[in-house]
């Protein structure tokens, strides 16, 4: 491949192959230069270094999970809340390596924080045609904290790969919903 030409989306394309290949403690800018036959320095033109990259992986990866998610004013929250919480589960499952890789950023990483500001955006908006719940300012606050309490479940970094409990989600969400539904 021509260096000259090489675009963003096909390096986290080859990152996200060697994240696949290796895994998050093993792949490198080097084996993403090779997938794509390129100098590891025309990685260095688009990002700035390995963990760049990686973000930039795990945030493409992270839209793809959010958009299997139900969205508009369908689904009753804790149907919602259901599909978030399957959706990771799945993802740890089938995806191992790339779940690790989201397991190793940084609870206060810019990816994490705007993949929160997403899912917590979609729930208020599956709020939107009830009041708020008294306790809270208005449905984002509501949405982003159930979405808070929920974290034990959906943080790789807390939730274990193989899966939490499912009665414990169920019994969480529920009190979430109850939360958000609450007038």
């Amino acid at each position: 491949m021509p260096e000259g030409a090489l675009l963003a989306e096909q390096i986290i394309d080859a990152a996200e192959q060697a994240l696949r290949r290796f895994g998050p403690r093993k792949a490198t800018v080097m084996d993403t230069a090779r997938i794509l036959g390129v100098s590891h320095g025309s990685i260095y033109r688009h990002f700035p270094d390995r963990d760049a990259l990686r973000e930039a992986v795990i945030e493409r990866w992270l839209a793809r999970l959010r958009d299997t998610l139900p969205a508009g004013q369908g689904p009753h929250p804790a149907a919602w809340l259901d599909a978030l919480y399957a959706a990771h589960q799945d993802a740890a499952r089938t995806d191992p390596e790339l779940h690790a890789a989201y397991a190793h950023l940084s609870a206060y990483s810019l990816v994490v924080s705007r993949h929160h500001q997403a899912l917590a955006a979609t729930l208020a908006g599956l709020l939107d045609t009830r009041p708020a719940p008294a306790w809270a300012h208005d449905h984002l606050h509501a949405a982003t904290t159930g979405l808070t309490a929920l974290t034990a479940f959906l943080d790789p970094r807390l939730a274990p790969a193989a899966g939490s409990p499912a009665e414990s989600f169920t019994a969480a969400r529920d009190l979430v919903t109850a939360g958000l539904t609450a007038n």
